[in-house]
């Protein structure tokens, strides 16, 4: 399993909701 990576993806669709917002 890819923690790490998945865990950068769930920071980027974070950071875009921040930034939409």
């Amino acid at each position: 399993m890819h923690i790490k990576l998945f865990n950068l993806l769930l920071l980027g669709v974070l950071e875009s909701k921040v930034f939409s917002q």
